[in-house]
């Protein structure tokens, strides 16, 4: 008999590419696809975001957007479908509006 599985498990500081399902008052919602399945959801949580240049960034990222984090922090049970992760969003210039239709990708 053999068993074959796919582990995911990102450490503290790996950077993700991750695509935007939302931006709200209180951060971003984002998701890692990884193969077919998309087991690791990414928050940014707008509270970190105090300067007037970060605030800028943050604002600047819209839902569609491909952006990069660095993992802050991660918490999975078992049996989750997804592991949750608090990311920091690293600079806008990494963020790229995907358009579903076409593939093509427009730098900020």
């Amino acid at each position: 008999m053999t068993f074959e599985c796919t582990v995911v498990l990102p450490r503290i500081k790996d950077k993700l590419q991750a695509q935007v399902l939302s931006v709200t008052k209180g951060g971003i919602h984002a998701k890692v696809e990884y193969q077919l399945d998309e087991p690791i959801c990414v928050y940014v949580i707008r509270d970190g975001y105090v300067q007037a240049n970060q605030i800028r960034q943050f604002n600047e990222v819209k839902p569609g957007f491909n952006i990069t984090v660095e993992v802050v922090d991660l918490e999975y049970e078992k049996n989750d479908a997804h592991i949750t992760v608090e990311g920091r969003l690293l600079s806008p210039k990494t963020a790229t509006l995907v358009n579903g239709d076409v593939g093509a990708k427009s730098q900020l």
